[in-house]
């Protein structure tokens, strides 16, 4: 909205703060000691194993949240929760070292796999019954 000259906005308070980089290496190394040690990475998996603590009992991953993403701690499938206002996965660990498998599952390529082979086989019946009948014939012009 502006008025006479001025923007105006709904947000009345502007907070402003301070930096402090000792307190964010304390944040970033104590968030660091849980970190994963990745073994295999592709556009549909994520192997590897992480260290939680009872303090961080948090599998944080930076893959955005997609019901396609299913996540395995120990070979066992957990429930996988929205992080970050569901921004990304991650999943709830119990202290100790798990072995971690994040696997990605498209229902809809399975879905038009299906669909296109469905297809070739229809054509296939189409031809052969064609072919069995006495083939392709050219209609007669008058």
């Amino acid at each position: 909205m502006q008025e006479s000259g001025y923007v105006t906005s709904e947000y009345d308070e502007l907070y402003a703060s301070s930096f402090d980089e000792k307190e964010f290496m304390n944040c970033f190394n104590e968030l660091n000691s849980g970190s994963q040690e990745l073994t295999y990475i592709s556009d549909t998996e994520w192997r590897g194993q992480i260290q939680s603590t009872k303090e961080c009992p948090i599998l944080l991953t930076t893959i955005p949240y997609d019901q396609g993403w299913n996540i395995y701690v120990d070979g066992d499938k957990v429930e996988k929760i929205a992080l970050l206002n569901g921004a990304f996965i991650g999943a709830r660990l119990s202290p100790g070292v798990h072995d971690i498998c994040i696997l990605y599952n498209n229902v809809w390529i399975h879905i038009g796999n299906m669909i296109g082979i469905i297809g070739i086989i229809i054509l296939g019946v189409i031809f052969g019954l064609k072919r069995t009948h006495g083939g392709f014939r050219p209609t007669k012009q008058r």
